[in-house]
């Protein structure tokens, strides 16, 4: 049981007209929902369940933040199909490029990196986006820091891309993407590049074929990135300096995904002195008409993972 803003309301006995017409394809003003039927307002981006007539209607606040429109099923990225209702939601705003911001939070499991991963992938084969970058933290292992570890950035950064690594390897086929890529280049593809940096084979070809960037978060500073899909994981342990500086990094032609869980946190700082809290807690923020917020709720990674996760996640600290 939540009582804090999740991206989602349920609107219950709604008008069965309401419902018909937004499967007719209508798009409807939002005063046409009653005020006293939502506990938060209907910001831009935000997400709507209409249920009446025996029908549940999943719809969005449009970007302009004064229309309703239903989400139509069937909405994927790279072959990849939403598994719920919030998934098909989060899809819905991932893949559509005027929402220059998508924040996702939720538990272990419930398919923050994968979809955004899968929209990455999908946003850059349409050409959209010139490069993926992938970005999340560089939180202390043990007692050596990043200056301490041996090798380049991206050896130092490699232990760190477990989760994204693992996404990435459900998601793509790498005899597939070789044999695209030697098409791409006329039969060449570099082999010595592709076994650098100690990643997974699959990893390395994800990363040459969509042009991805690995950028640890505390390298940021002063860099300027444009024309990219970035996915930043991990955030719940920024505060709101670091969430500032990933922020303002964020230049022309960019969508920025922001993925974390308030409850992994730091034990050293306080939830409502994260960057995550601020930012999907500040008015101005849900009401840019460029900004998605959703909280992913049901784990998809088996009932072990969901069990543990409702055991030591999913509580208000």
């Amino acid at each position: 049981m939540t009582n804090h803003f999740t991206g989602v309301q349920v609107v219950e006995d709604a008008d069965p007209e309401l419902v018909n017409a937004l499967y007719n394809g209508e798009r409807l003003n939002i005063s046409l929902i009653p005020a006293s039927a939502t506990q938060y307002p209907l910001y831009a981006n935000s997400f709507l369940v209409l249920k009446g007539g025996g029908r549940s209607a999943l719809c969005r606040v449009n970007t302009d933040g004064r229309t309703i429109s239903l989400i139509r099923d069937g909405a994927d990225a790279s072959g990849v199909r939403p598994k719920n209702k919030e998934q098909a939601m989060v899809m819905n705003t991932l893949l559509d490029d005027s929402v220059k911001v998508q924040i996702i939070s939720g538990l272990a499991g419930t398919g923050k990196s994968f979809l955004a991963i899968a929209a990455a992938m999908q946003k850059f084969d349409e050409r959209v986006y010139d490069k993926i970058i992938l970005t999340k933290p560089m939180s202390q292992v043990g007692k050596y820091e990043l200056g301490i570890l041996p090798g380049t950035v991206e050896d130092k950064f490699a232990p760190f891309l477990i989760n994204y690594a693992s996404n990435v390897e459900q998601l793509i086929d790498t005899k597939a993407v070789r044999k695209a890529e030697r098409q791409k280049t006329n039969g060449k593809v570099d082999e010595a590049q592709a076994d650098a940096h100690g990643l997974s084979r699959t990893m390395k070809d994800f990363m040459r074929f969509y042009n991805v960037e690995l950028l640890p978060i505390q390298l940021l500073r002063g860099a300027s990135l444009k024309n990219a899909f970035i996915i930043a994981d991990e955030v719940q342990v920024l505060d709101w300096a670091e969430m500032l500086t990933l922020g303002t990094r964020v230049a022309e032609g960019s969508k920025l995904v922001i993925m974390g869980d308030l409850n992994q946190r730091d034990e050293k700082i306080k939830r409502e002195k994260t960057g995550l809290h601020k930012t999907i807690n500040d008015p101005r923020m849900l009401n840019s008409g460029i900004v998605s917020y959703i909280e992913l709720r049901k784990v998809e990674r088996g009932p072990v993972a969901e069990l543990f996760g409702k055991v030591f996640e999913d509580v208000e600290s």
